[in-house]
């Protein structure tokens, strides 16, 4: 049996919702680091605010990659095995760099 994806667009879709969590978790930590160390306060979302915020940077990030897919895709199509490699082990180091960050601000002394 062969799954097929149902439609195109549910796969950029989806991977846009991920993209933009990643891009709000990344600046949830920034914030809460810049709050600790007294450079900025933190700013919380509550309710409905988090709702739109995350709404909004779904909306910008599908739309800006939806115009920019074929360009990516044309890029890196012909992209030897080693950048491909090299490029995965950059991707890998970035998520485990913000996963870890966001342990080490929560131990940090002071409060938000």
């Amino acid at each position: 049996m062969i799954l097929k994806t149902p439609n195109k667009d549910i796969t950029e879709f989806v991977s846009a919702v991920y993209f933009s969590g990643l891009i709000w978790m990344n600046s949830i930590v920034i914030n809460g680091f810049l709050a600790k160390n007294k450079l900025m306060p933190f700013y919380s979302f509550d309710g409905i605010q988090l709702y739109i915020y995350y709404g909004i940077l779904i909306t910008l990030v599908y739309f800006y990659f939806k115009s920019r897919r074929l360009k990516i895709i044309e890029k890196y199509s012909n992209e030897s095995n080693n950048k491909r490699i090299f490029g995965n082990l950059l991707v890998c180091l970035y998520m485990l760099i913000s996963f870890t960050l966001i342990f080490v601000i929560a131990s940090m002394k002071g409060d938000l």
